[in-house]
């Protein structure tokens, strides 16, 4: 059966995760993680690939997301259910709360959930079309183009599909990378809270040698 390959582009770091379908759902295969210098404007390009050398991409889904830092999500409560008027009223409802042109965005949604009034809460995620350019064809050129690319935090959602139990209840999950976090909250399973928050194990690392811990602690860490 074809793979499933999540791929998780970070600030210093490249995170490849391959599932194989089985009769129970996905399965875990394998996991790899590439470091690369922020600084090295080829080392980027150099971690991907070696992470595309080492799995064969060829007829499996590739997920990927793009960083939070560079998508706008918010939750809407509309007076509509009904899936193609989403599809016309959302983009609308979105180009008044960004400084951006409608034309110049990517815009897409979820619903959350339906009322009994026969309206809708909706997460809509939006990223300049630019950003999403400037993405796509780097993964593209390492053989990983994405089919399915999710917008920031909320894409740790994804995560209840692999692992059912996260969608049961209240599950706060969290990805803290080196110079942002991402925090998403599911309930039943479903996106209700979805953030990006500035700031991340660097910090965390500048803060425990200002309070006197040691440079040697934190690379062990």
């Amino acid at each position: 059966m074809p793979q499933v390959i999540g791929l998780d582009v970070g600030s210093r770091s490249v995170k490849v995760a391959v599932f194989e379908r089985g009769f129970r759902g996905l399965e875990l295969s394998s996991f790899s993680k590439r470091e690369f210098d922020p600084g090295d404007p080829e080392g980027l390009s150099r971690a991907l690939d070696s992470v595309s050398g080492e799995i064969n991409a060829s007829g499996a889904t590739v997920c990927a997301r793009i960083p939070g830092d560079r998508v706008l999500l918010r939750f809407l409560d509309l007076p509509i259910a009904d899936a193609r008027k989403l599809d016309q009223v959302v983009p609308f409802e979105v180009e008044s709360q960004v400084p951006f042109e409608l034309d110049d965005l990517i815009v897409d949604h979820a619903v959350v959930r339906k009322n009994d009034a026969g309206g809708s809460r909706v997460l809509v995620g939006a990223a300049r079309r630019a950003d999403v350019r400037g993405f796509l064809p780097m993964l593209s050129a390492k053989g990983l183009e994405p089919r399915y690319l999710g917008a920031g935090p909320s894409s740790l959602a994804s995560l209840a599909t692999a692992v059912p139990a996260l969608g049961q209840g209240t599950v706060v999950l969290v990805d803290a990378g080196f110079t942002r976090t991402d925090v998403c909250v599911l309930d039943d399973g479903k996106v209700v809270f979805a953030r990006t928050i500035s700031g991340g194990g660097a910090d965390l690392a500048d803060a425990h040698v200002s309070g006197g811990g040691s440079a040697d602690e934190i690379a062990a860490f």
